[in-house]
């Protein structure tokens, strides 16, 4: 059993008190049986004096104070909580004759008592939430929950584009077949049980037909590397530049100056720099050397992601954006042939 409070009725048996039913308590002592301690239930007071003509007494009698408090149930710190399901209990009320160690005394007899059903639960959990994508026009695109022990009986789920509930979508996986540009938009996964609602974060779906899949985006820089490196043999076989400063081979042993040194000007702050080819080592360092720790940034633009990233090396034939952190300064940086 579990005590969950106390009163006291008047001579007649009758009271009027509000239960919280939200303490366990071991026994029932009168306060001059037993002394009270921090730890039990408060102590319920009532006086009155003892009638023969009221129903609960069978002669007169003085008038008295009666208190009583229910002592403290040993449970472990923090209390129990019930594995969760679905409980059938009875709610008694109870006449105590109080506790002693009198062979005729602590027992209880019944006065009321109903039936009461009730379940204990937490609501849903998401452990997984979905993912946000890029999609263009005709893709299959699918979101993807998961919930702190699956899609049990009793959890219902439902899908809502900004705020739209999508009546058909009742899985943690939502599928969507052929996209276009109306499914565009902030998707939430939100799980309901007899407990509570949970939402997941929030995945935006983007519909663009201007992007590149990774394949697309491959295919194409390996088409434009192809294309580079037949031109490049085709401008060398005509007209000699290893360095590919813009003078020939021709022109550069007509200045006296060496067609396997390109020579790189930086000013302070971005520069837009390029290579013709690659040098032996095309790393930040090896191109720069002591100066490497003035190189602050080098970025290059990615098509595919719409964005710039951050590199360590110089490619050839494309721009990148340096921050130079130094004067104004010319770099030279050697193109041997082989490099071609």
């Amino acid at each position: 059993y579990v005590l969950l409070g106390y009163f006291i009725t008047d001579s007649h048996g009758n009271a009027s008190v509000d239960l919280r039913l939200d303490a366990s308590y071991h026994v029932l002592w009168r306060d001059t049986q037993m002394a009270w301690t921090g730890d039990d239930g408060p102590i319920v007071s009532r006086t009155f004096a003892p009638l023969a003509s009221e129903p609960a007494y069978d002669s007169d009698g003085s008038e008295q104070t009666v208190g009583i408090f229910g002592e403290w149930e040993r449970l472990p710190t923090g209390g129990l909580r019930l594995p969760d399901g679905d409980y059938a209990v009875s709610l008694v009320l109870t006449e105590e004759s109080f506790h002693s160690n009198d062979a005729n005394d602590g027992w209880w007899a019944t006065v009321m008592s109903g039936n009461l059903t009730f379940s204990v639960g937490l609501p849903p959990v998401f452990t997984e939430h979905p993912a946000s994508c890029l999609a263009r026009t005709g893709d299959a695109v699918q979101f993807a929950a998961s919930l702190e022990g699956g899609l049990v009986a009793g959890t219902q789920v439902v899908w809502y584009r900004d705020d739209t509930e999508l009546p058909t979508a009742t899985a943690l996986q939502l599928d969507l077949a052929a996209v276009t540009a109306d499914a565009a938009g902030s998707y939430v996964c939100v799980a309901t049980n007899a407990f509570g609602e949970a939402r997941s974060r929030a995945a935006a779906l983007a519909v663009r037909d201007d992007l590149w899949t990774e394949t697309e985006y491959e295919q194409a820089v390996g088409e434009r590397d192809a294309r580079i490196a037949d031109l490049e043999s085709a401008l060398v076989a005509a007209r000699p530049d290893r360095d590919g400063d813009g003078f020939t081979d021709a022109q550069e042993a007509e200045r006296g100056t060496d067609p396997d040194l390109y020579t790189l000007a930086l000013e302070r702050g971005w520069n837009l720099v390029s290579l013709a080819r690659v040098p032996e080592d095309n790393t930040i360092a090896g191109i720069f050397g002591a100066e490497t720790d003035k190189v602050k940034a080098l970025w290059v633009w990615n098509p595919l992601l719409l964005r710039y990233e951050g590199v360590d090396t110089l490619e050839p034939q494309r721009g990148q954006w340096l921050f130079w952190d130094g004067d104004p300064v010319e770099i030279e940086i050697s193109l041997p042939e082989h490099a071609r």
